[in-house]
């Protein structure tokens, strides 16, 4: 009798001693794990997204020149605009 009922006693240790390392995995994976991975990939995300801002303010750098270029041909243009548009008084001959 004492021998099966060593025997029980040991079969729920062993199941307690089980219940506990399920709890203890599960509790890793659910709060150590998953939470890590989503800011891991999250980081990934913004990483990514830093390198295209940075390659697309490089290739937005290179043509910065050629636009300054055209803006001052712009302002060259427009800084004699009212030149060129007549009075009132000579509108009507410029509009035939």
């Amino acid at each position: 009798m004492s021998g099966i009922r060593n025997k029980i006693r040991l079969q729920k240790q062993q199941v307690w001693v089980y219940a506990v390392a399920t709890l203890f995995v599960v509790d890793f994976i659910f709060y150590g794990y998953l939470p890590s991975h989503q800011r891991l990939q999250t980081l990934r995300r913004s990483r990514t997204q830093n390198e295209h801002a940075i390659v697309t303010g490089l290739s937005q750098a290179k043509a910065l020149p050629a636009l300054e270029k055209r803006l001052q041909e712009i302002r060259r243009t427009v800084r004699d605009y009212d030149q060129s548009v007549p009075t009132e008084s000579a509108l009507g001959v410029f509009l035939r």
